[in-house]
């Protein structure tokens, strides 16, 4: 019994954890409070070495561009989950401030539905609904890839191993609906949904006869989890999107309000790093395998988004991103990580851009420690090569210290 208590509390304090797939609650919610609230600061240390980047001074003379040391624009987060019922909850966050805005904003809400006693089915229909059925809805990200898991959002940084996330970033905030159909071990699932990655929100003026309407994205994801032992765990996923139409652009790659991790490199203000391209007509892929032995954890994603990338002008091709990650828990609280991650393409070009190269890599090497739950601290060593001769950089490089202090609660 005492082994037993022994595991648990190690599970439950270990950073380096199952990907956070959605999952399946059954157990009856006992949760005291209606509303809970949660939160948190997250600073981040730059100390980056740029070269190959050239900028232009305000006398129009061009110079080789570097980037100061210092801390970046803290982020902070408010978040607020509201029990409507039992089995319903709104999720909701209000972005203090960020790296890109310094004012305070919506950053996403949405309901979710565990359960469904509250439509009063009887008994065997509710109870096949409450195993196997998720729904969600409102203002967020739509699900894709495992990048998501890992990755910082704001002020939430606890489930990023590191402190950049992925080149192309997958994450947005757009209208969303998803159902979620569970098997049996309440892990693996099928996933339907629409969302709308369009540029903006709102409505327009438009001229009688022109189509004022649009169509939503289509996704469909599926994750199957292997469980061999208590210590061992395999976790497959596919995802799809596609748009239902040629005329709106998405921006699922290219709709982080909050900016990057990174400040100033490579000429992208607070998306430094970044390699997300806006789209239309999309059809894209993600394949991911995620592996769990005891401590370690190994994760592979390969994402194929094909379509019209905006990139000086419309350009027709595929854009491919591949994400290695390796992490380690050596204590409850120490770990350590590293990550290649490289992004290439394969565009329709004119013959005078047919040398053109649009792609990058990163290396990123950390290590954490988490103090005590709600305090924890990163440091990363950090190398970014990109080159895009579409913005007439070639060869762009960015490498050095960076460091990160996420409080939360």
């Amino acid at each position: 019994m005492k082994k037993t208590l022994l595991s648990i509390l190690l599970f439950s304090l270990s950073i380096v954890t199952f990907a956070q797939a959605p999952v399946k609650v059954t157990e009856f919610d006992t949760t005291a409070h209606r509303v809970q609230i949660g939160g948190g600061l997250n600073l981040v240390y730059q100390g980056l070495n740029q070269t190959g980047v050239t900028a232009i001074d305000n006398d129009g003379n061009p110079y080789d561009a570097q980037v100061t040391d210092w801390f970046r624009l803290p982020a902070g987060d408010l978040d607020l989950k509201v029990r409507i019922a039992e089995g319903v909850n709104l999720h909701t966050s209000v972005w203090l401030a960020s790296h890109h805005h310094t004012d305070t904003y919506f950053g996403f809400g949405y309901l979710e539905v565990q359960k469904f006693n509250v439509l009063g089915l009887g008994d065997g229909a509710t109870d096949f609904l409450n195993n196997h059925l998720v729904i969600k809805a409102g203002i967020g990200n739509s699900l894709f890839s495992t990048n998501q898991y890992y990755r910082t959002t704001n002020a939430n940084a606890k489930n990023n191993p590191f402190i950049s996330n992925t080149l192309i970033d997958d994450f947005g905030t757009s209208l969303f609906g998803e159902a979620y159909f569970f098997a049996n071990d309440k892990e693996s699932f099928l996933m339907f949904g629409f969302h709308d990655f369009a540029s903006k929100f709102g409505v327009k003026t438009v001229q009688q006869g022109q189509d004022k309407g649009r169509l939503p994205r289509l996704s469909l994801a599926g994750n199957k989890v292997f469980k061999f032992n208590e210590d061992t765990k395999l976790a497959i996923q596919a995802a799809y999107v596609t748009s239902l139409e040629d005329g709106t652009s998405s921006q699922q790659f290219k709709n982080n309000r909050a900016g990057s991790e990174l400040g100033q490199i490579f000429n992208q203000g607070d998306f430094g790093g970044d390699m997300g391209l806006q789209q239309r007509g999309e059809s894209n892929i993600s394949v991911d395998g995620t592996f769990n032995f005891k401590g370690l954890q190994a994760r592979a994603s390969y994402q194929m988004l094909t379509g019209e990338h905006s990139l000086s002008g419309w350009k027709e091709g595929t854009v491919n991103q591949l994400t290695l990650d390796l992490s380690y828990q050596i204590t409850p609280k120490v770990y350590v990580a590293g990550r290649y991650n490289a992004v290439g393409s394969d565009f329709e070009l004119a013959a005078e851009d047919a040398d053109k190269k649009y792609e990058g890599d990163k290396i990123e090497v950390g290590l954490g420690y988490e103090m005590t739950k709600g305090i924890l601290m990163k440091a990363s060593y950090f190398n970014q090569n990109m080159t895009n001769d579409f913005v007439g950089m070639a060869n762009g490089n960015a490498t050095g210290l960076l460091v990160g202090l996420n409080l939360y609660f």
